[in-house]
């Protein structure tokens, strides 16, 4: 973050507004922080969103308005998983992933883009944890015989 702070913002701000307003206009990288569990704090309550439903799937319920007194958390991500192959969505590489986060609901997030020149019958991943405390996700389909 370039200037974590306290800032003043008009009621029309959602929580990645204020996130930008904190980096100087930009994301911070989508791979390097926790998008996945953004806190924010307000008071008593304590609420977690998922900013990569709402990049990737609309879901405007986790980007919700800032209102006076929230404090908001973006932390660096400590799981992640690799992500390569035919995804339509502008983000490969490590990628946040939630603790104990099932691998279909992981997947779900993105836009898989089959190959057109081949049918896929069935595909399997598997994870195995690194060093780093990153997690590798493989993916391997194999075509439909004929």
């Amino acid at each position: 973050m370039a200037a974590p702070g306290t800032y003043r913002l008009a009621g029309t701000f959602r929580l990645l507004d204020a996130v930008k307003m904190a980096n100087n206009q930009e994301l911070p990288s989508l791979t390097e922080f926790n998008y996945r569990e953004m806190e924010c704090r307000n008071r008593d309550s304590l609420r977690y969103y998922d900013e990569f439903k709402f990049l990737f799937k609309n879901d405007l319920s986790q980007n919700p308005y800032v209102y006076p007194g929230d404090n908001i958390a973006l932390a660096y991500a400590k799981t992640r998983v690799f992500l390569h192959g035919s995804i339509k969505n502008p983000i490969t590489g490590t990628v946040p992933i939630k603790q104990d986060e099932p691998l279909a609901e992981f997947l779900s997030l993105f836009t898989l883009t089959p190959r057109p020149t081949r049918a896929i019958s069935s595909s399997s991943a598997r994870r195995a944890a690194l060093p780093d405390k990153t997690s590798s996700i493989r993916f391997a389909a194999r075509a439909l015989s004929a």
